[in-house]
């Protein structure tokens, strides 16, 4: 998932379509903690709840009937180890910059593009921060400069 497809939800919608987006990006994030990636039906599936056409329970049932019956299709799986990285290093970055981190990866994933103004919007941190938690991360392997998307666009290894 190189874009969030909830991001215009997000920031520019009514509450109930902003509040269901917010719901949708978190289960995906809690879900990329454990290596595992959307796939394009879920994503589908998600968009068309935030719009109305589908309720909560009817994306349920969709998704589980279609999982129940594609169950090797397109679900990605990916083996992040990223906490395996993080207990490595727990210790030189420090508790406070750690859980920064895993936030981060919680809310970008494996895949997502992202740059400074993006962590200062996950973190909340100002932008000089924000740019030490980069370099920290580049320093220590847990992110890649990314080309072809502007200056200053990382992706988590």
């Amino acid at each position: 998932m190189d874009r969030d497809p909830f991001e215009n939800y997000i920031k520019g919608s009514e509450p109930d379509k902003r509040d269901k987006a917010y719901a949708w990006r978190t289960a995906i994030g809690l879900q990329a903690v454990d290596g595992l990636l959307p796939s394009k039906y879920l994503i589908d599936i998600a968009l068309r709840n935030i719009e109305g056409d589908i309720s909560f329970d009817e994306a349920g049932e969709l998704l589980q009937s279609y999982y129940k019956k594609n169950s090797k299709s397109d679900i990605e799986v990916e083996k992040s180890d990223i906490e395996r990285q993080l207990a490595d290093i727990n210790e030189l970055l420090g508790t406070k910059t750690t859980m920064h981190i895993r936030t981060i990866f919680e809310q970008c994933g494996n895949d997502s593009i992202f740059g400074r103004s993006v962590i200062e919007e996950i973190t909340g941190l100002k932008s000089s921060r924000a740019s030490d938690v980069i370099n920290l991360m580049l320093k220590n392997g847990i992110i890649e400069p990314v080309k072809g998307h502007g200056k200053g666009k990382y992706k988590f290894k």
